[in-house]
């Protein structure tokens, strides 16, 4: 399943530093078929800009959004909440995004730019 969810500058600069988020419960976004459902779309992309701004909905602190494929246990179906847990290394990560929730668009890195992230939140 492909998660979408946020993380905080500390977690930002973890990654960058040791490339491993230790392993815990984490909250995330995915687009089950309630989630489908309750944002009316099935276009790929349109649901990727969803769920990675509701995504980052779920943290005051979350300055990114990361996206990994992982095993997850679904908790709200209709807003794509799901838990999962386990070590998050950055080289599993699909993508590091900076969302404007205003403009509504999304700054997309690839892992290897992880040190531009990093400057653009300074």
């Amino acid at each position: 399943m492909r998660i979408y969810f946020p993380l905080t500058k500390a977690e930002v600069l973890e990654l960058q530093k040791s490339g491993t988020l230790a392993a815990k419960i984490r909250i995330g976004i995915a687009a089950t078929e309630g989630f489908k459902k309750t944002v009316e779309t099935d276009d790929e992309d349109e649901l990727e800009l969803i769920a990675s701004l509701s995504a980052g909905d779920l943290s005051e602190s979350a300055v990114v959004i990361t996206v990994v494929d992982a095993t997850a246990v679904v908790v709200e179906d209709e807003m794509g909440e799901v838990e999962f847990d386990g070590e998050i290394r950055l080289i599993e990560c699909e993508c590091l995004m900076l969302a404007d929730v205003e403009s509504q668009e999304l700054s997309w890195f690839g892992i290897q730019e992880i040190d531009q992230v990093v400057s653009a939140l300074a």
